[in-house]
């Protein structure tokens, strides 16, 4: 990971500025979304067909993303949250269950989308088993953002 991040600037503040990144729109989720799935495949792909998931996200309230000055790219809620309120449904993530996966998913990007795909990403131990055996574990892959 740390060769792709070098080779593509994303530790050079002078070649990747996260003060100052565009707002991804449809299209470039689109990207992600068939890139992601040519990686997986239907069998192993968490997202479903990346066609159909086109005009959807996985916020559950109202928001906006807007540039914040100093700080970058941010995801502001669009109406007030109550209590309880689910904010997120992490349940169509898309997951990567090897390492050379992810690379294979990095690669395959063009190469303005790479730096964000690496700073959008986070590692999770899911363990392993079926979906019921994780949530005895209490690893429940489908957790909601509440509020």
């Amino acid at each position: 990971l740390e060769e792709i991040q070098n080779q593509k600037g994303c530790l050079n503040k002078k070649i990747f500025d996260k003060s100052n990144r565009t707002v991804p729109g449809p299209d470039t989720w689109t990207v992600l979304r068939e890139a992601y799935y040519k990686v997986l495949g239907p069998e192993k792909s968490t997202i479903g067909d990346p066609r159909s998931a086109a005009e959807s996200n996985s916020f559950r309230t109202p928001h906006f993303i807007k540039q914040t000055p100093g700080m970058g790219r941010g995801i502001f809620a669009g109406a007030p949250i109550k209590k309880g309120d689910i904010v997120y449904d992490f349940s169509h993530t898309a997951q990567f269950w090897e390492g050379r996966q992810f690379i294979k998913f990095l690669r395959i990007l063009p190469d303005e989308l790479v730096c964000d795909a690496i700073m959008w990403s986070y590692v999770q131990d899911l363990g392993t088993g079926s979906e019921e055996e994780r949530r005895e574990k209490g690893l429940d892959v489908n957790d909601n953002l509440r509020i």
